[in-house]
């Protein structure tokens, strides 16, 4: 059970965030959208995905007994 949610969170987590990023990226061309708060809050979520998610990646291996 434990390779199958490894697995469905790869393909499905990841490729949901490369692509909300990348939205996230071309609305920040247009410089009205790039000013407003929600842009700013949505950029930073894109930013701190990766390092969360070692985190916590570093957090389950050391506190599980694989």
């Amino acid at each position: 059970m434990e390779g199958y949610f490894a697995g469905m969170v790869d393909n499905d987590y990841f490729g949901v965030l490369a692509v909300f990023c990348f939205f996230v990226g071309i609305a920040g061309l247009i410089p009205s959208v790039r000013e407003k708060r929600l842009h700013k809050i949505l950029n930073f979520i894109c930013v701190m995905a990766v390092p969360v998610m070692f985190a916590i990646g570093v957090y389950y291996l050391t506190h599980s007994s694989v």
